[in-house]
């Protein structure tokens, strides 16, 4: 019965991990796709940069083709914060799945502790009901024997009183 329980828990707790292994993989597979997406924000940077270098260079001195940079400029400046903030939201949404995979996990070890404390409680009982049955089973099986064994001694009596009668009335 004891073994039987530890293994119906330990499968539980084998369950439970991969459960939770899995959820933490596809958590890791969404962080990968935000630190992609990242990366290729980065590399719109930098190609960013070396148009604004070019610019530089190439328009340098000239009031239209300057004006016409800080237009191109603020635009892009709008659009890396625009990015920015869809990031820190994705960043921010993902702090709450964690914080409430970490709550559920957390919930779900606390129950299998108390589980586990109710199941030793539990195997405590039946080992000390099984231990008093036990007890109580010997006493009655001495009575018994003994009863029996008077019972035996009266029938050995009576017979060798009805064998002794049987000789008087033979003779």
């Amino acid at each position: 019965m004891k073994e039987v329980i530890k293994t119906i828990v330990i499968v539980i707790l084998a369950g439970v991990a991969i459960f939770y292994g899995i959820k933490f993989n596809k958590v890791n597979q969404r962080m990968d796709v935000l630190n992609s997406q990242d990366s290729l924000q980065s590399i719109q940077v930098n190609k960013f940069d070396h148009r604004v270098h070019d610019l530089e260079l190439m328009f340098e001195g000239r009031g239209k083709h300057i004006q016409n940079f800080q237009s191109r400029l603020a635009d892009f400046d709008k659009e890396l914060d625009d990015t920015y903030n869809k990031f820190n939201n994705k960043v921010d949404s993902l702090d709450y799945v964690f914080q409430a995979f970490k709550s559920q996990t957390e919930n779900a070890l606390d129950g299998l502790k108390k589980s586990q404390t109710e199941l030793n409680d539990r195997i405590y009982e039946v080992r000390k009901e099984s231990r008093d049955r036990y007890q109580d089973l010997r006493q009655l099986l001495r009575r018994t024997t003994r009863k029996v064994t008077g019972i035996e001694n009266d029938v050995e009596d009576l017979q060798k009183s009805v064998d002794a009668l049987t000789s008087e009335e033979s003779q």
